[in-house]
């Protein structure tokens, strides 16, 4: 976009009073979350000619992206092991402009929140460029407030979002343009109409191909044991 770019993230809330919630069985346990857990099995590679030490790591692959684990010491060649995965829930935050969502019942609302994007940038660049740069800083400033929505109380949802795009001009000639991406919205909690009064489903674990590596360098897909 030109010689230098500077990029900050920002989000937080705006302190307010908040009605109570609408039902006191909500169950915060299925709510997503930004530090969640599984436990996968592995097994060590048959390129393991001694005992491990604690030091030799592998590469698996999970839903497409690469982990490095280091294998437990003390095991041979064949030898199974399970390592945890730590990984952030925020794919399962619903973010709209309505105010409400089909077939879901808002049962709690927080204070509004907001994540702000500001770009700074040396040199010129063309409409078509920044008419790009613009949908990435809205798609950063949408993750930043999903992110604060999970961080307060653990809201599943952000409601009535709105953008505000703003630039300015600094510097001798306005060489210097910064862009600002600023999204709003009201954190809630949804469930399902017809879920409302009925206890919560237990969540099933999908079960998926082990493939184990041969070398410590290669990948292998591990099998999930459970949450935590």
């Amino acid at each position: 976009m030109g010689a230098s770019t500077s990029k900050i993230t920002t989000g937080g809330a705006l302190p307010s009073a908040t009605p109570p919630p609408a039902t006191t069985s909500l169950d915060r346990s299925t709510l997503p979350s930004l530090n969640k857990k599984k436990t996968y099995g592995a097994r060590v590679p048959d390129s393991v000619k001694d005992r491990t030490n604690g030091k030799q790591v592998m590469t698996v692959v999970l839903g497409g992206k690469e982990y490095s684990i280091k294998i437990p010491p003390n095991l041979k060649a064949g030898d199974e092991f399970t390592f945890d995965i730590a990984y952030k829930e925020t794919d399962k935050v619903y973010t709209s402009t309505l105010h409400a969502l089909p077939n879901m019942e808002i049962v709690q609302a927080g204070p509004m929140i907001f994540g702000s994007v500001s770009l700074t940038y040396r040199g010129g660049v063309s409409n078509e460029s920044m008419g790009g740069q613009v949908g990435k800083l809205m798609n950063d400033a949408q993750s930043k407030i999903i992110e604060v929505c999970m961080e307060k109380q653990q809201y599943n949802a952000v409601l009535g979002m709105n953008f505000n795009v703003t630039n300015d001009s600094s510097g001798e000639h306005g060489q210097f343009k910064t862009v600002i991406v600023t999204c709003c919205g009201t954190p809630c909690v949804v469930v399902e109409k017809k879920a409302l009064g009925e206890s919560n489903p237990t969540n099933s674990i999908s079960t998926i191909p082990t493939v184990y590596a041969t070398a410590p360098a290669l990948a292998a897909v591990a099998e999930p044991y459970a949450d935590a």
